[in-house]
């Protein structure tokens, strides 16, 4: 598996602007997956939230008093998330929880949207169009560590996020889970997630604080306007 080494984005503490900022190193080049991983080389990659609202989306209503970041925490608590918890196999952040499905963009001709329509029938057995996928945000991801199995990495990622909304999220039951991808998945609130990454849990895939910041602002904006 061979990944095309991508330009720096102009800052790793924000989002980028869009899909067209994302653009190969020059002169353009591809390398192999251990030796991007161990370079530190910024790559392609893709994460997909499945998503549901238990309830309807709650209306502002001023006459009840309460403040905006208490409406947005009940909104929060009424969408569930899938999370993944990753095989003790991968080569970066095994056994960690994470988002409910991601991979790597490869090769030059493939595109985001098309890799998370496939990562999602390959870790999850879950087939959707793409255009059921909606793109929240792209954003610059780092991590570091090492492995027993494949030893130090330091992983650069432009992370293509996108959000899958469904009418309920189903529990792991009735997904078909990859062997050697996903060890085991859970659902859970949106409020409680994104206070776990924001707190940086030890037990969980770290995100910077732009993608959590992206991410509840995407979903709080999904219940108010268009869920």
């Amino acid at each position: 598996e061979r990944f095309v080494v991508c330009a720096a984005p102009s800052s790793a503490e924000r989002l980028v602007g869009g899909p067209e900022d994302v653009v190969p190193c020059a002169p353009p080049r591809t390398k192999p997956r251990r030796e991007v991983h161990r370079d530190g080389d910024w790559h392609r990659a893709v994460e997909v939230w499945i998503a549901a609202a238990r309830d309807p989306a709650p209306k502002d209503d001023d006459s009840s008093g309460d403040s905006y970041a208490e409406k947005k925490g009940r909104a929060l608590d009424d969408v569930t998330l899938l999370v993944q918890r990753r095989s003790a196999a991968k080569d970066t952040n095994p056994s960690r929880f994470d988002v409910s499905c991601a991979g790597h963009v490869a090769g030059p001709t493939a595109s985001p949207l098309d890799t998370a329509t496939r990562e999602l029938a390959e870790e999850l057995g879950v087939v959707h169009r793409a255009t059921d996928l909606e793109l929240a945000f792209v954003a610059p991801c780092v991590a570091e560590g090492a492995t027993a199995a494949h030893g130090p990495y330091v992983d650069r990622e432009l992370v293509f996020v996108y959000v899958l909304r469904r009418r309920a999220v189903d529990t792991a039951a009735a997904y078909t889970v990859a062997s050697g991808e996903v060890e085991d998945l859970f659902v859970a609130s949106a409020a409680s997630v994104l206070e776990r990454l924001r707190n940086r849990d030890a037990d969980w895939v770290p995100k910077p604080p732009h993608y959590v910041d992206a991410l509840e602002r995407h979903l709080t904006t999904s219940l108010r306007d268009r869920w």
